[in-house]
């Protein structure tokens, strides 16, 4: 065969010289018919126009070429069939995964072979608030049109269109899909199935209701949460019943779940109710009760609920009121009958509680009334140092204005010494000039004592400094009083003890609260009885200089004297000595030391991985969740495991967790968390990433179809998933290793000797894997 040995019409030939109308083609085809190849890069393209039906049949192309290796030149030929259709062509629509929350691809195709003529595609059905990217491309004569769009639940089923036009719209062409989508359970509401109205020890039922979903299998996931802690309780089901208990304000919700994901309802909050708790009878004003005072009992409620209450009241076993709106029982001008035990009852629709008794005692004027006090009456102080016994004279309301005309001081050692010999000793009396009562020695008690107080302002207090160890003691106080009321005087005493030591006491060092706890506002209190205010003595706190600088507030008063500061402690303050220095100008007194003990949650966590690297597939994960301290120490563990699909969680685990490895599309993270009862500290995020062997080897042909002799082929190897994906490939052909090792096997020239049952093996440092067996067949050019 020749170049020249024609078949069929010619439609055109490069080989004519000019004059002999080298391009014109067959009769039929002017006009229609242009060569749009460049044969210097091998390409050989011909284009028809405004084709026609007559224009079916096949088409040839027969080419002169040099061929390598060969001295004559070479004639190759190879033919295509074209079809004309009367009518404008169909697209093809593909739907790539619908499912709630995943991206979702629309592909519009249809078969373009013709760029002078090009069609316009559109999508209906697909708002523009849901498209997230459009794209349009031309590859291997399809023309295709990719819409990406992010899917909801509502509607679930949607009508898509792709609408195909020429260029002026006079042929048209369309294909209808219906969306169906793959969502998540929805429309999910906890309701409580038994009486809304549920009382403290009812059982309660709660159902998680799903609206709807589009896979039949679901389960459930609880949530209960209040003021300190959410408990979770993992597949469980659809109804949660537990009995109802007294507490804080509880609040539940669920979480339905499919294979698509999971919905979760509102916070209901299940309301206890409960009968009145911690009942106390509280009364104002406190302490002694004197005839014609007001008396208040407050009939107070720790908790109660519904807190609509009732309030009835008792005395010595009668009731005296009953079911009375008000707290309170109102006892005017109180007199000595009203003396007696009262009680109070509170009470709502639940249930009803008593209160503890308290009992009143009415002291009237005439029954020993003292308007003396002496407030502390029991007194320390250290050798050398001073003191004041604060004594006052108070008012009588009952019997009008109180007038102190006369005060005597006594003392009574609590034992033998070489001055007083046991004997009561006189140490002022306002009836006499002076303040001492005898000339005496200047050691002796009395010389060292004097009134401070004064009678006008009913203060009787009495100063002794310095004090010895001697006058360690019991103080009498004698007072003689008149009142408005009464035309006679009468006389009143009091007492107190002085006890002196040889030292200054060791100051009282204490936090509070007493637990500390870290970057919980603590308060450090330095303190010491005092009661020598003509000498003046200060207490210093030492020990947290260095990280917190917390000034430090001085106080004096009610015989003591307290310096203290406030900070937040931190978990390196835990074992810190604080000091307190009990000083006078620069000399210590005394001193207290104490250790503090914060309490702190977890430090230094961190997830270990134990394997050795690298891990593959099938291995077992096995880690460790370390940490460097906490205190308190009784602690537990949390896992967590995701990538960016799922998320598993495993509470109250212990310290060493295993997981098995399974290679994925995507690496898997973990991270541990050690808690105490102060808190949680969560690991850093560990992302460990399995290796697996080549999977799901396979042998693609391109091009596809039948493959004739003479004609290139490619075989590529094609593998799913590998890690790592740096591969090596073998060939194989009827069982014989092929001299090639890439990933595509090129037959250039084929001819019916390349035929056979081909196989690929990938392999990477995993592992490897075979492709199934792959049959080429070339077919001869002689059939």
């Amino acid at each position: 065969m020749t170049l020249f040995d024609y078949v069929g019409s010619v439609l055109y030939n490069n080989s004519r010289i000019p004059n002999e109308d080298a391009n014109l083609p067959t009769i039929g085809f002017e006009g229609r018919v242009r060569f749009v190849g460049d044969l210097t890069k091998g390409n050989c393209s011909l284009m028809i126009t405004q084709l026609q039906k007559k224009d079916n049949g096949t088409y040839v192309i027969k080419v002169t070429a040099s061929v390598e290796n060969q001295s004559n030149p070479q004639i190759l030929h190879t033919s295509a069939t074209l079809k004309v259709s009367d009518l404008f062509p169909s697209p093809k629509l593909e739907i790539l995964k619908c499912q709630e929350r995943w991206a979702l691809q629309v592909v519009c195709s249809v078969p373009s072979h013709c760029p002078e003529d090009p069609i316009t595609m559109n999508f209906k059905g697909l708002e523009k608030h849901y498209l997230t990217s459009e794209t349009m491309m031309m590859d291997d004569g399809v023309l295709r049109k990719t819409v990406t769009i992010q899917p909801t639940a509502k509607p679930r089923k949607k009508t898509i269109t792709c609408q195909l036009s020429n260029k002026d719209m006079s042929q048209k062409s369309s294909i209808i899909q219906e969306l169906d989508m793959k969502n998540c359970p929805n429309d999910v509401q906890v309701f409580i199935v038994n009486d809304p109205l549920i009382k403290e020890g009812d059982i309660v039922t709660l159902n998680c209701s799903v609206g709807g979903s589009t896979s039949s299998t679901i389960w459930f996931n609880w949530w209960k949460i209040d003021l300190h802690v959410a408990n979770f309780k993992y597949s469980s089901l659809k109804l949660l019943t537990f009995p109802a208990h007294f507490g804080p304000v509880t609040s539940y919700k669920c979480e339905a779940c499919n294979t698509y994901g999971c919905t979760s309802s509102p916070l209901l909050t299940v309301d206890i109710f409960f009968a009145p708790r911690e009942v106390n009878i509280r009364k104002n004003p406190g302490g002694q009760i004197d005839e014609g005072m007001n008396v208040v009992l407050h009939c107070e409620v720790g908790e109660a609920n519904p807190t609509n209450l009732f309030y009835t009241w008792y005395k010595d076993g009668e009731m005296i009121l009953l079911d009375s709106p008000h707290a309170y029982l109102n006892l005017t001008n109180i007199d000595p009958a009203q003396t007696g035990s009262y009680w109070c009852e509170a009470g709502n629709s639940v249930g009803k509680a008593l209160s503890p008794k308290i009992t009143l005692h009415v002291i009237c004027f005439h029954c020993d009334e003292n308007p003396i006090s002496i407030v502390p009456n029991s007194l320390f102080a250290w050798e050398k140092s001073c003191v004041v016994i604060p004594c006052h004279i108070n008012q009588m309301p009952s019997s009008g204005t109180v007038n102190a005309t006369g005060i005597v001081w006594y003392f009574k050692p609590f034992g033998n010494n070489i001055w007083s010999e046991g004997k009561t000793i006189l140490l002022y009396n306002s009836s006499q000039t002076s303040g001492t009562i005898t000339t005496v020695s200047d050691n002796a008690l009395p010389s060292r004592t004097w009134l401070i107080g004064n009678l006008t302002n009913r203060d009787c207090s009495l100063l002794i400094s310095p004090v010895r160890t001697l006058d360690s003691g019991t103080y009498e106080v004698k007072v003689t009083v008149s009142v408005d009321k009464h035309p006679w005087q009468f006389k009143r005493f009091l007492t107190a003890t002085l006890n002196v030591t040889e030292l200054p006491p060791e100051p009282t060092l204490e936090t509070v609260p007493v637990k500390t706890q870290e970057k919980k506002l603590t308060q450090v209190i330095c303190s010491v009885p005092y009661r020598c205010p003509h000498k003046l003595v200060n207490l210093t706190l030492n020990g947290l200089e260095e990280e917190h600088f917390p000034p430090q507030k001085r106080t004096v008063g009610n015989g003591v004297i307290q310096t203290a500061l406030s900070f937040e402690p931190t978990w390196e303050d835990n074992g810190k000595m604080l000091s307190c220095l009990f000083k006078s100008g620069a000399e210590v007194l005394s001193q207290s030391t104490m250790k503090l003990d914060v309490r702190y949650a977890p430090k230094d966590v961190q997830l270990v991985i134990l394997n050795d690297l690298p891990i593959k597939d099938g291995d077992t994960i096995a880690m460790s969740c370390f940490f460097g301290s906490s205190k308190p120490s009784d602690n537990w563990y949390n896992w967590f495991k995701s990538d960016p699909s799922t998320i598993e969680y495993k509470y109250s685990g212990p310290n060493l967790m295993t997981y098995p490895a399974t290679s994925g599309p995507y690496n898997t993270s973990y991270e541990c968390e050690v808690c105490n009862r102060i808190g949680c500290t969560a690991s850093a995020v560990v992302t460990v990433e399995v290796l697996s062997a080549p999977k799901e080897v396979k042998i693609l042909q391109q091009p596809e179809g039948r493959v004739h002799e003479f004609a290139k082929v490619d075989l590529k190897c094609e593998v799913e998933t590998a890690k790592p994906m740096d591969l090596t490939f073998k060939w194989y052909r009827n069982e014989e290793l092929l001299d090639f090792t890439a990933h595509v096997l090129s037959i250039f020239k084929t001819d019916p000797n390349h035929s056979g049952i081909y196989h690929c093996e990938a392999e990477n440092r995993v592992g490897r894997s075979r492709s199934p067996a792959f049959t080429l067949h070339v077919v001869s050019s002689k059939h």
